[in-house]
């Protein structure tokens, strides 16, 4: 546990020192993904389907402003159904002039989550939606990720009829529009999504919000329960057919993003839980403070040491040579020079100990027989006593 809880705070630490990027790779990821999976979708074979043009435009429209990301990509989007029909590339700007406007005056700000909503729409797998709407964000973040599956819904629909677009047809234009937005809005499946959706997301924000212990567990269950339960109670009373393989797979996924996002945002240790009080002239504050579980990563710093390469060794009785190579680039590869040995390495060269006692003894020779004293013939005598101690 220590060691995911020591990568979580690498994780948030690389975030917090590069963001900006990481929220850049981030659309740039869903906005290819978008791109390509609505592509496949229609069958489109124009120049948006190119891999460089689709990577192109996602390049430049990761560092642009969340209204500027949704305008071009709802663009982008009513090219490639303009390319199958142009009744439905009307009924589409319609629909997107009304998203537009419902943007712009409720302004939830993350355009990612639109192009999120759209990759799990046409992907069948919406089930993350609620849970990442109701845990990290609020209820109003439901409103695009809806935007997005009404996106999906609609190149389903189109992606499905295209034969109905076609030049040999003998609807009238006025038919083919009137055909592609009934078949849109009267689908009740759209409907019974957004109803999960933004159901499911409200339930999960408000159960979030409880000053309750491990409330973001019981909302994340919670939510999975009412999405089991609910898509079961509306297509029953709809007379659509369940298909259990897909609302499993959506259950589990919601349930698998539930998990890793309380790993994330909310990893507390309840067992350390304190009431705090706090008092001031009008007021007294009462406050449950839990502490967050963490571990104190330490920095690494790693100091290289540059030695010189010990070339040669040389031993003798009396001295031990070492002779290094010169690494200063300036000077000839010939140069050599003569380092002093280290002192625990002529503790074992023979003939060492001896010497140094012979040093101890005319040491304390000349100490006891000083000129001053005894005159220049004890220190001869101190001579000839190191010689004596010497051979």
């Amino acid at each position: 546990m220590t060691a995911l809880i020591e990568f979580r705070e690498r994780i948030r630490r690389l975030y917090a020192n590069s963001g900006r990027f990481v929220n850049a790779g981030a659309a740039f990821l869903l906005i290819v993904l978008t791109l390509f999976m609505t592509a496949a979708t229609l069958g489109y074979k124009g120049p948006f389907s190119s891999p460089v043009i689709v990577l192109a435009i996602a390049l430049i429209m990761c560092f642009m402003p969340h209204s500027a990301i949704l305008t071009m990509l709802l663009g982008v989007i009513g090219y490639e159904i303009y390319t199958v029909g142009l009744e439905a590339a009307i009924v589409y700007a319609a629909l997107c002039l009304v998203f537009i406007a419902i943007y712009f005056i409720f302004k939830p700000g993350k355009s990612y989550c639109m192009s999120l909503a759209i990759v799990l729409g046409l992907a069948q797998f919406f089930g993350p939606m609620p849970v990442i709407a109701g845990l990290i964000f609020t209820p109003f973040y439901s409103i695009p990720m809806c935007m997005g599956i009404i996106v999906s819904s609609f190149v389903t629909y189109v992606a499905g009829n295209t034969g109905m677009y076609a030049a040999s047809s003998s609807l009238s234009i006025s038919k083919k529009i009137l055909s592609t937005a009934t078949g849109v809005f009267l689908d009740e499946s759209l409907w019974i999504n957004i109803f999960l959706l933004a159901g499911v997301t409200i339930i999960v924000y408000l159960i979030r919000k409880l000053s309750a212990r491990r409330s973001w567990v019981i909302a994340v269950i919670t939510g999975c329960i009412c999405t089991f339960l609910l898509s079961i109670l509306v297509s029953t009373v709809l007379g659509d057919p369940v298909n259990y393989l897909v609302l499993t797979i959506n259950v589990l996924l919601e349930a698998v993003t539930g998990v890793v996002l309380i790993f994330f945002f909310f990893m507390v240790d309840y067992s350390r839980e304190e009431i705090l009080q706090f008092e001031d002239d009008e007021y007294v504050y009462f406050v449950k403070a839990v502490p967050k579980l963490s571990v104190a990563i330490q920095d690494m710093k790693v100091t290289r040491i540059k030695a010189h390469n010990i070339k040669n060794i040389t031993r003798t009785s009396d001295n031990v040579t070492f002779v290094r190579e010169n690494t200063d680039t300036t000077s000839s590869p010939d140069d050599k020079r003569q380092l002093p040995p280290p002192e625990d390495t002529l503790t074992d060269v023979p003939g060492r100990k001896e010497e140094d006692a012979a040093e101890e003894t005319f040491d304390r020779a000349k100490e006891e027989n000083t000129a001053d004293t005894l005159g220049p013939e004890k220190d001869e005598g101190a001579e000839e006593i190191y010689s004596d101690t010497i051979q």
